[in-house]
């Protein structure tokens, strides 16, 4: 026939056969109206009371009440139903709770499907239409010990037609029924969310940078960089932090003229170190990092060269010899008035000469007062008489006024000694008074007491 529709009285009249409908009808009406291209895994009535089910962690598996269709047939179960297990022997097995469509017995059964002893694997179902044809409630495994472990491998039916838009709400959608496949498709590097602060339709949220991270900011979520309040407090440990990347502007700010240290003897936190003293270096001092002076420990031996002693100024006396005594030395040598007298000496500059050479005439009148006509000639170099080696300084006579009693610098040679002014280097120098001239008025002897040698020593 073209078209036929079901069901109706069975008397005959129309499509109402008289002598009633088949199972086959009723098989046909079933699987077509309920069962989709999914009916390998589709069949429990998921609106039915229990839904069948299956609980229990040793035998027997308990299958609670519910309905169900097995390729087109009705499955009914009014009470809770016990499916017993053996327990194997050899290791730990894997088995099935199946709904067993059997067209030779013309039965719907729930059944338990066990693999072979000590094989964990789960067994496949069988699914030939016409023969038998099972679909899966739930899976298990069970021990040599009779532990049973269920897991939910129920599928439910559906109506094998199209829905109309928006026909299926909240409430009809299983939990965990909307996997990541009945999702729509989205972009690269996209989640699902709602990035407004209002409630809406969700959207796709996109990383459109490397390194971005999804956060808040201000009313709004997205992808982006992580700015200071989405960092909690000590959250940065050492090992977050790249290598060579805390420059100075990272580090927090130090006091005045102080270096960034740990000046106690221990493991802890740093803190500032100032330099208080002009001058003051780092050093340890005990068992303390500090500024401070250096102390003799901080000093290895031999370490101050005569450049790094801070020069100083020394005054030697040269004591004076007269040239008639054969080179003895006499302090303080009496020159008379109303005559000639001369006196010399020699010395070798100090090893500890640095520079600024003078050279002080120092003369005493025991009671008068008045001048003296002196004059006064130095001689410095590599040896006496040899000019081209050395360079004379003098002073030629003049007056002189002597206190009474008093020790004077008559005369002062100062100068740049044409650089033979060095360490070791011989000076020789004449003093010379002319008691008989007219500029001469102290009308008594004078004691030349000899030459203060001042300069700058090098320690």
């Amino acid at each position: 026939m073209a078209e036929v529709s079901r069901f109706w009285t069975t008397n005959g009249t129309g499509d109402g056969p008289a002598g009633g409908y088949t199972a086959q009808q009723f098989y046909d009406f079933l699987r077509r109206l309920l069962i989709t291209d999914q009916e390998a895994s589709q069949g429990v009535i998921f609106s039915d009371r229990n839904q069948l089910a299956c609980t229990g962690s040793a035998t027997p598996i308990a299958v609670n009440t519910g309905s169900a269709i097995v390729h087109g047939f009705w499955y009914e179960n009014t009470s809770s139903l016990n499916l017993a297990v053996t327990t194997p022997t050899i290791g730990t097995t894997g088995g099935r709770v199946n709904l067993k469509a059997d067209w030779t017995a013309q039965t719907v059964r729930a059944v338990v499907n066990r693999n072979a002893d000590g094989n964990a694997a789960i067994p496949a179902l069988t699914q030939t239409a016409g023969s038998v044809w099972e679909v899966p409630l739930y899976t298990f495994s069970i021990t040599t010990g009779g532990v049973i472990t269920l897991t939910d491998a129920r599928g439910y039916v559906a109506i094998g037609s199209k829905l109309q838009a928006n026909a299926v709400d909240m409430a009809a959608i299983q939990d965990t029924a909307v996997n990541y496949a009945k999702i729509q498709n989205m972009a690269g590097l996209t989640v699902l969310g709602r990035s407004t602060n209002t409630l809406g339709v969700p959207d796709a949220i996109t990383a459109g940078s490397d390194g971005d991270v999804l956060r808040r900011s201000g009313s709004g979520i997205g992808f982006g960089t992580i700015v200071a309040a989405g960092i909690a407090n000590d959250a940065v440990t050492t090992v977050k932090i790249l290598a060579n990347n805390v420059t100075d502007a990272k580090l927090r700010q130090a006091a005045a003229l102080s270096v960034i240290g740990r000046s106690a003897n221990s493991t802890g936190d740093v803190a500032d170190m100032a330099a208080a003293v002009d001058g003051y270096v780092l050093r340890r001092s005990g068992t303390t990092l500090g500024f401070g002076q250096i102390a003799t420990a901080g000093i290895a031996d031999e370490a101050v060269t005569p450049a790094k002693i801070q020069s100083r100024v020394r005054k030697i006396l040269i004591p004076v010899h007269d040239p008639n005594s054969a080179g003895a030395q006499i302090p303080g040598y009496p020159m008379p008035d109303g005559q000639v007298t001369y006196i010399q000496g020699t010395f070798n500059i100090p090893s500890d000469y640095e520079s600024g050479l003078t050279l002080d005439f120092l003369v005493h009148s025991p009671a008068a007062s008045g001048n003296i006509y002196r004059r006064a000639y130095t001689y410095v170099g590599l040896g006496i008489g040899y000019t081209p080696n050395g360079i004379f300084v003098n002073t030629p006579y003049g007056a002189v006024s002597i206190p009474g009693a008093t020790i004077v610098r008559s005369a002062c040679l100062q100068n740049s000694w044409g650089g033979y002014d060095a360490p070791g280097n011989l000076v020789s120098f004449e003093f010379a008074r002319d008691g008989s001239a007219g500029s001469d008025t102290l009308n008594n002897v004078v004691i030349f007491m000899g030459i203060l040698l001042t300069y700058t020593a090098d320690s």
